[in-house]
């Protein structure tokens, strides 16, 4: 079922239903819900309106999936995880990269301690806004321009790219805390908000096994994980996992991977005896055809959306609430470093609609 926020849209859910295969498209998110056979709602809609739609999905008993960001403070977070946890309902923020064969390559390499103690993540996320929406010439006007650079719409580099490299840099660590937590960026004077941020954590242990990697080795005492996003240029976007005994490097584009490196390292310092091992994860196949105007796809790699579509089925068949390759506390630590990223750069923040209080507890709880 495509559904539509209104019968004015219609048109454009059955254009969307009739490229795509979809059997019905609903002039309404009301009567979608409402409809017996959906199981699951994918939730795409601005991210200014994550709480009330969310909120919507799971007071209807919907199990949900959810666009990053999971919302746009930590605290709106924690407030939808409350609920959901309360209904007894799924969800998940939709980090699909965790889902993608290379990553869980790069998990379980890490954990199987392949490369030692992981002391080091480094991970880039950035790409030029401008490819795909115009900087609005009204600032003050939501309507002009992109939504990216609107911080009323949930604009920003942290909120739009951020989430995958934080995702990526805090895998081989889960919801755990940082013991410290430094950033810095550049915040748009016009729009106010973040156009690009680097944070660095630091962990009191290391990832994987925590392991001196040979005798006479000081012992793992902990990790630093360092991010970059933006959305003013371009990056590399590469994840890199440094480990005492070589590294996990996964390949361009990070976040919808097909490709790994193992690295593992020779005697003595330096590179030159190091020995590599490359894997290879294809996409899946596509069992359809071009259009005749072009792709299907807008983003490179978006079938591997199927990776993620079978991870909920999976859950969703086990009887799980939430999925173990990207858990809801891991969804509140990845906002909880937004909002501090945020904070760091002076960004803008989005004026909140007064809403029923998280426990504060629960909030603080993110960073102690």
């Amino acid at each position: 079922v495509v559904a539509t926020r209104s019968a004015a849209d219609l048109p454009r859910a059955e254009a969307f239903r009739d490229l795509h295969g979809f059997q019905k498209a609903a002039g309404s998110y009301a009567e979608a819900l409402a409809d017996p056979a959906v199981d699951v709602v994918y939730l795409s809609a601005m991210h200014s309106a994550r709480v009330a739609h969310v909120t919507q999905i799971l007071e209807a008993g919907k199990a949900c999936v959810v666009e990053k960001p999971l919302a746009c403070s930590a605290a709106d977070g924690a407030r939808l995880v409350k609920l959901a946890r309360e209904k007894g309902v799924f969800m998940m923020e939709g980090m699909w990269t965790r889902c993608f064969p290379a990553v869980e390559k790069a998990r379980k390499a890490i954990d199987d301690g392949v490369v030692g103690a992981v002391t080091a993540v480094i991970s880039d996320f950035g790409f030029d806004a401008a490819d795909s929406g115009a900087y609005p010439v009204d600032a003050s006007d939501p309507k002009s321009g992109d939504p990216i650079y609107h911080a009323s719409l949930g604009g920003g580099a942290l909120l739009w790219a951020g989430p995958y490299p934080l995702a990526a840099g805090t895998l081989p660590f889960g919801a755990t805390a940082p013991l410290r937590v430094a950033a810095a960026g550049v915040a748009d004077p016009s729009t106010g908000i973040d156009l690009s941020c680097g944070l660095t954590l630091s962990y009191s242990k290391p990832g994987g096994p925590a392991t001196a990697s040979k005798e006479g080795s000081c012992p793992p005492r902990g990790a630093t994980v360092s991010v970059y996003t933006s959305i003013d240029a371009e990056t590399r976007e590469t994840t890199t996992y440094v480990g005492q005994k070589g590294r996990v490097i996964v390949l361009p584009p990070a976040h919808c991977p097909t490709c790994l490196r193992i690295e593992l390292k020779g005697a003595g310092r330096g590179a030159a005896d190091a020995t590599e091992e490359t894997f290879a994860f294809p996409p899946p196949k596509r069992p359809f055809a071009k259009t005749p105007g072009g792709d299907f796809f807008y983003y490179p790699n978006s079938q591997g959306f199927a990776y993620e579509a079978a991870a909920v089925t999976r859950c969703l068949y086990a009887g799980l609430a939430e999925c173990p390759q990207f858990t809801l506390d891991e969804s509140l630590r990845v906002l909880a470093l937004i909002d501090a990223g945020k904070e760091a750069v002076g960004a803008k923040k989005r004026e909140l609609p007064s809403a029923p209080s998280v426990t504060s507890t629960f909030v603080d709880a993110l960073f102690s």
